[in-house]
């Protein structure tokens, strides 16, 4: 299909044209970006599926769970060969950056291509890309190009394009039973990892908490200021974990700890808000804190001290590189503000606070130690928000072994119950994806990865 009559912006066009075979991928991935996708508001995109379909010689059908299914039939003579079907999921993780004005739900990702430790990047501006899965997406519609062009003999394929995945793996959960879905080998097409098989997934689970709060009104002799600290590289939990990226939420929560400590504990907290998707390290969060007037300048002295510490601790991982030499990408913004309405917390709360943000664990708990740098359990503590009369705070785990994430539930629920606060029933809970080192499958695409790619695949 040509990209003039499958890509809408001029935009899509142009940077098709810089981009290396095979280009109908990237022409697919570029459709991707074009249509808004977030998850949960997928009606336009399983249209812009849907109408693909005929033009791939593919029947098609959406059950009621949302999840698309193309299928083409089998080259003749191969009736009788494996089935296989290619899984992706349609939607994306939905975050931008504090200063970037986007609907995901009508606009489209704007994409740009940028030079990279000497490599050709592709990239968003100030939001996600949404290549987690679009290029899953890509590559299935680009192999059903290929089957209908007659480039290779094929079996019954399929593509299975699933909802909602990124939030309650509602699309996955709630598939329609066969004949919706009729494939003896299923290969999902949502690794990130070059040179490599993935034969299993983590399972996950995510919380939500409270801890209560009380506010004191103070007098005249207080100064507020509101702090924002962005910039941070943030990631996807489930994929960069393990690479010492900073959570924006406990690293604003150790520098105001830090400056409260070097000031005799004179702050108070008024708000404190950051975070966004569950499954996305944070980037970006801010507070309002309210100091004794007479302390104020000593109280900034004592950020640019300690965000200068901050800095230089996380420039081997927080860093773009300007001309030969690496600079932090992180910022810290602190402006004095006249117009807070709402109370402070009382002294005790804020340290609660403080405590409860600095000690929750957000990071790798355990590796797994048969599987060289394969994370086996995690958490990203994704949200923190001060309510009216309580602090929220919101967790992703993950782990292979659904036994670990039973202990991580315990772990959690028993550090907030110290704190005197509550935690809910685990939210979109999901399994993990036991592995088969014998499969028929696995030994296939060892040998079409070492053929193709000349080395040996890591699994």
């Amino acid at each position: 299909m040509e990209a003039t009559k499958l890509l809408q912006r001029k935009e899509s066009l142009a940077l098709l044209e810089q981009l290396p075979e095979p280009q109908h991928i990237w022409k697919y991935f570029l459709l991707c970006t074009e249509t808004p996708r977030p998850s949960h508001k997928l009606d336009r995109f399983r249209k812009v599926l849907t109408d693909l379909a005929p033009l791939l010689d593919c029947e098609h059908s959406t059950d009621s769970a949302g999840n698309v299914r193309f299928r083409a039939k089998a080259s003749k003579g191969y009736e009788n060969a494996p089935k296989i079907c290619f899984q992706s999921h349609m939607d994306m993780v939905t975050s931008a950056n504090g200063d970037v004005t986007i609907d995901f739900e009508k606009d489209p990702i704007n994409v740009f291509l940028t030079d990279k430790n000497e490599e050709c990047w592709m990239q968003a501006r100030g939001t996600t890309l949404g290549a987690d899965n679009g290029m899953g997406v890509a590559t299935a519609l680009a192999v059903f190009e290929d089957a209908k062009a007659g480039k290779f003999e094929h079996g019954q394929i399929e593509a299975l394009f699933t909802a909602d995945e990124e939030t309650t793996m509602g699309g996955a959960e709630n598939l329609a039973p066969k004949p919706f879905l009729d494939s003896d080998i299923l290969l999902n097409v949502d690794s990130e990892e070059e040179y490599s098989i993935c034969i299993g997934c983590a399972g996950g689970m995510e919380n939500s908490f409270e801890i209560p709060i009380s506010r004191d009104s103070l007098p005249d002799t207080f100064s507020y200021f509101r702090i924002q600290l962005k910039g941070l590289l943030g990631g996807h939990s489930g994929i960069e974990i393990h690479t010492g990226r900073a959570n924006s939420l406990k690293c604003l929560n150790k520098l105001i700890r830090q400056v409260s400590k070097a000031n005799d504990g004179k702050i108070r907290l008024v708000s404190f808000v950051g975070g966004g998707a569950p499954n996305v390290i944070p980037r970006e969060a801010e507070a309002t804190i309210a100091v004794p007037s007479d302390s104020k300048d000593a109280v900034q002295k004592s950020f640019n001290e300690f965000f200068q510490q901050m800095k230089e601790r996380f420039l081997s991982v927080e860093h773009r590189v300007v001309d030969g030499k690496r600079e932090s990408v992180m910022v810290l913004e602190i402006e004095e503000s006249s117009d807070v309405k709402a109370a402070a917390l009382d002294s005790t709360s804020t340290n609660k606070v403080l405590d409860a943000v600095d000690l929750f664990h957000s990071g790798v708990i355990r590796m797994n130690f048969d599987v060289t740098d394969l994370v086996e359990t995690s958490i990203n503590l994704s949200n923190v928000e001060i309510k009216d009369d309580h602090l929220a705070l919101y967790s992703f785990a993950r782990s292979s072994s659904n036994t670990a994430l039973d202990l991580v539930q315990d772990s959690v629920e028993g550090f907030v119950r110290l704190l005197g606060g509550s935690v809910s029933q685990p939210l979109n809970k999901f399994p993990g994806w036991d592995p088969k080192i014998d499969s028929m499958a696995l030994t296939e695409m060892k040998k079409a990865h070492e053929e193709v790619m000349k080395r040996e695949a890591r699994v």
